[in-house]
């Protein structure tokens, strides 16, 4: 009779176990804000959720998107000193500068490989 009852309690005790881990709330992934701070490699790998951590990576990406400014088109005009100081934020001025001055490589040599036509093929401008 003891064992019944010893049998009986370690089901009892069993079920109440099964029903705890079953019924286990699901966690639920940290709302944080999407922020220069939080959208850091170091804390979005702080994320345990891969879903959660893939969809704050989408919305850091958007966030830095919209902050990067938008940079003029690269021509002669845009490239002159007075205009590329406007440019507010000094990253961006940097990259268009840059931009301006890859431009100005490639019109240099295609002036050059024009003037070297001109002056070696005495055909050359003739139709």
């Amino acid at each position: 009779m003891k064992t019944i009852y010893m049998l009986l309690i370690a089901v009892i005790v069993v079920g109440a176990v099964m029903v705890l881990v079953v019924n286990k709330p699901a966690k639920q992934p940290l709302a944080l804000a999407v922020n220069d701070e939080n959208c850091k490699v170091e804390n979005m790998l702080k994320i345990e959720d891969s879903k959660a951590r893939q969809d704050f990576l989408g919305k850091c990406q958007a966030f830095t998107a919209a902050k990067k400014p938008l940079l003029p088109e690269v021509n002669i005009e845009n490239c002159k000193p007075e205009n590329v100081v406007k440019i507010e934020d000094m990253t961006a001025r940097q990259d268009f500068r840059e931009k301006c001055d890859a431009e100005e490589d490639v019109r240099a040599r295609k002036m050059t490989e024009s003037r070297y036509k001109k002056d070696n093929d005495p055909g050359f401008g003739i139709q």
